[in-house]
């Protein structure tokens, strides 16, 4: 059993978590959660730095070196993980975890920490890593977002809110439901001590006007004869006054004394994705494509296209060449050999696994200057993402990983990109953020490519998946002809958008025309070729 004393952590300059007595026992799996930047990864930090000597902890972390291991240990992890036997520097970001994991796992450890362990993980490497949590016999505090993984590995939660640690007995959806137990409980007891201070202040009115009334009546001149009246109303003035402060002691301690707290309203997310009018439904395609990284074939034989409007999911294992599929898309990875065309003009927005900013001394505020309007709409903006109005002015390399995402997402949300390629977007977002993003992108008109270990994420999103492993076409003796065929109906559709908008009967139109028919004779032939 491990102890940790209650104590304040410093985060920031202007940020601290704190918590009671936590107590940490064999066999938990502790789901620690929170918004982005709340200070899961900093506890985690604070929790490893700071734990006894005759505690052992392995820290798992994707961007943290991998953990050193003898070369019998290190064959034992790759076949264990289904890793290929090559140089952990030439794997994919999910290959590398899946290493980091299984290395840390052949230590006997009394604790485990992970940071976002299914960011980088394919579904069969998170159902292999929520089986051996089940059956470890050690504690594990895992920071995640993913509400299925959660909800299998977690005997407990510990949530960050308010810069303070809660404890909860339970997996994430038991939390969830207790948590939403409390906050209309809360809501419920809110509501009937406003309506005691407005009943309270009601009367304590109605009390006072009498009482002014009382009062005049005993000061009013009587006759002699009526002077009993006058002490009369004396004595009912006195009794009003004393009714009256205690109404008003009554309003103190509602108000100050024993005051029940509005419940915060369940966090809300807003993106909104601006796209650019582009002309024509040809975004791009891929012809035989082989792509290599590092001196390694990764992909080959690749036919790939993209019209607008589309949402496409790229699925498949850890080191499938998604990542690289995208890169190729991008112009950043040359192609070994094949076709690759993209459409001129086309304005594309990145965003990758691993976010790094030129500068990371920059504060948040410098990175996204503009002119004083401009500025006002960007913390709108960032403030409707979830990301708290005092990290406006931090430096770039104090935030954390979910809000440096959010930083970059607005860097290029607001562009007007017509192609939007996604490596692992939800990685490091909260569930309100993610669910946000989901419905960002559904309404985007504009293309996206994306990858995503996130199976309800992509069944929300795409419109099409491409499947790296079986979408991949064996060379054949007619490849040649398709290839050719393809590329022809792309140039059609294309004329066809410019024949929209050239004058019927112009010099442009006609020889628009005469292409277009040239080509439709072509395609014919071709067609003729392949029956």
């Amino acid at each position: 059993m491990l102890q940790l004393p209650a104590q304040t952590i410093q985060i920031h300059e202007n940020q601290s978590i704190q918590h009671d007595l936590l107590t940490i026992e064999a066999g938990q799996a502790i789901g620690l959660i929170g918004a982005n930047g709340s200070g899961k990864t900093s506890f985690l930090h604070a929790m490893y730095q700071s734990a006894p000597s005759d505690v052992v902890i392995e820290f798992v972390r994707f961007d943290l070196p991998p953990p050193r291991l003898a070369s019998h240990l290190k064959k034992q992890v790759m076949e264990r993980w289904n890793l290929p036997k090559r140089a952990y520097t030439t794997y994919s970001g999910g290959e590398q975890l899946r290493y980091q994991i299984g290395a840390a796992l052949m230590k006997e450890s009394d604790l485990y920490l992970l940071d976002e362990p299914t960011n980088h993980l394919d579904e069969e490497a998170v159902e292999w890593l929520i089986e051996m949590i089940q059956q470890s016999r050690a504690a594990w505090i895992i920071v995640s977002h993913d509400r299925h993984f959660l909800d299998h590995i977690a005997t407990h939660i510990w949530a960050i809110e308010d810069e303070h640690i809660h404890t909860f007995r339970g997996n994430y959806t038991a939390y969830e439901q207790e948590r939403e137990r409390k906050r209309q409980q809360q809501q419920k007891r809110f509501e009937e001590q406003q309506q005691m201070i407005q009943d309270t202040e009601r009367k304590m009115k109605a009390l006072h006007d009498w009482s002014e009334h009382i009062h005049r009546e005993s000061t009013a001149s009587h006759h002699p004869k009526q002077m009993g009246a006058k002490e009369y109303y004396r004595t009912k003035a006195k009794r009003a006054d004393r009714q009256v402060k205690s109404k008003e002691k009554q309003l103190q301690r509602l108000r100050i004394e024993e005051p029940i707290e509005r419940p915060s309203p369940n966090r809300t997310i807003q993106f909104e994705i601006e796209d650019s009018a582009q002309r024509g439904m040809q975004v791009g395609y891929m012809r035989d494509v082989t792509l290599e990284r590092s001196g390694i074939q990764v992909l080959q034989n690749i036919h790939f296209q993209l019209t607008r409007g589309e949402k496409v999911a790229l699925v498949g294992p850890n080191g499938s060449g998604k990542s690289t599929l995208l890169l190729a898309l991008l112009g950043e990875l040359p192609i070994s050999s094949g076709t690759l065309w993209m459409s001129p003009h086309l304005k594309i927005g990145y965003l990758a696994q691993s976010i790094t900013f030129e500068d990371e001394q920059l504060r948040v505020s410098d990175l996204l200057e503009g002119s004083a309007h401009l500025m006002v709409k960007r913390q709108q903006q960032l403030f409707h993402l979830g990301f708290a109005p005092e990290r406006w002015t931090s430096m770039l390399k104090d935030l954390s990983m979910g809000e440096r995402l959010k930083v970059k997402l607005l860097q290029w949300m607001s562009e007007g990109c017509h192609l939007l390629l996604l490596d692992e977007p939800t990685n490091h977002l909260d569930l309100p953020s993610k669910i946000q993003l989901e419905h960002a992108l559904i309404q985007y008109n504009g293309t996206v490519v994306f990858t995503s270990h996130d199976a309800t994420f992509r069944e929300h999103v795409a419109t099409r998946t491409f499947d790296m492993q079986n979408d991949q076409r064996p060379k054949s003796p007619n490849t040649a002809i398709r290839d050719t065929l393809m590329n022809l109906e792309n140039e059609q559709i294309i004329l066809i958008h410019q024949l929209t908008e050239a004058k019927i009967g112009s010099e442009d139109y006609q020889q628009l025309d005469a292409q277009f028919q040239h080509i439709q004779k072509k395609i014919q032939t071709l067609r003729m070729k392949l029956k």
